[in-house]
């Protein structure tokens, strides 16, 4: 069964209200009536939601309904790029501090440091922006 009936099914065998459910996984009841019709799709966080208030497994949502599966694979390609991008700039701001912490170690002024590093930091993060969203786009 597709998602969209399944949940109005579910909803409607607690005996729970748009507004109920929407109360109870902190969403609006307008977006629950845009996932029973299905206009839109939860993430997988709502998912979870849904399920434990619900009492069924995520296989039950997900499996026999093609657009819930992609929207799903879509999710965790997002999230994969985003972790990627967030762990090349912490990389990056670490090696800055380390710049900064060697530079001032060695006499060096803010402003040298600044002249020096700032740029190369300010392009890693551009680079690092630039390869997480041309994934994001494919």
């Amino acid at each position: 069964m597709e998602l969209p009936r399944q949940l109005k099914a579910n909803r409607d065998r607690l005996g729970l209200s748009q507004e109920d459910v929407a109360h109870a996984i902190y969403v609006s009841r307008q977006t629950i009536s845009s996932w029973e019709n299905g206009k839109t799709y939860p993430d997988v966080q709502s998912l979870l939601l849904l399920s434990q208030l619900f009492g069924v497994t995520l296989d039950e949502f997900v499996i026999g309904d093609p657009r819930m599966e992609e929207k799903i694979k879509k999710d965790a390609k997002d999230l994969r790029g985003y972790k990627s991008f967030v762990l090349t700039v912490s990389v990056l701001c670490l090696l800055f501090g380390i710049v900064f912490l060697v530079c001032m170690f060695a006499g060096g002024s803010l402003k040298d440091f600044c002249v020096a590093a700032c740029p190369w930091v300010l392009l890693g993060i551009g680079v690092a922006a630039g390869v997480t969203f041309s994934d994001q786009m494919e």
